[in-house]
């Protein structure tokens, strides 16, 4: 409705169980996130930074795929 999408960048800080650092105020534990195959494939380790889009409705995220290169 008002807020149909939204994309976010994060950090992995524990891969497991998996956790997304966001900002001061905002990680995203594994209960929260739902990760694409291609994700699930290559998985995550700390340090990774990924694109998150979140669910219509709030509360579930979806980690789209690993960004940049390790300093980004």
């Amino acid at each position: 409705a008002g807020k149909p999408v939204a994309f976010f960048f994060g950090t992995v800080t524990s891969a497991a169980p998996l956790a997304v650092y966001i900002d001061q105020k905002t990680t995203y534990p594994a209960s929260m996130l739902l990760l694409t195959r291609t994700v699930s494939d290559y998985g995550l380790a700390v340090g990774d930074r990924v694109l998150l889009a979140r669910v219509q409705g709030g509360g579930r995220y979806i980690i789209l795929d690993k960004v940049g290169g390790e300093d980004t």
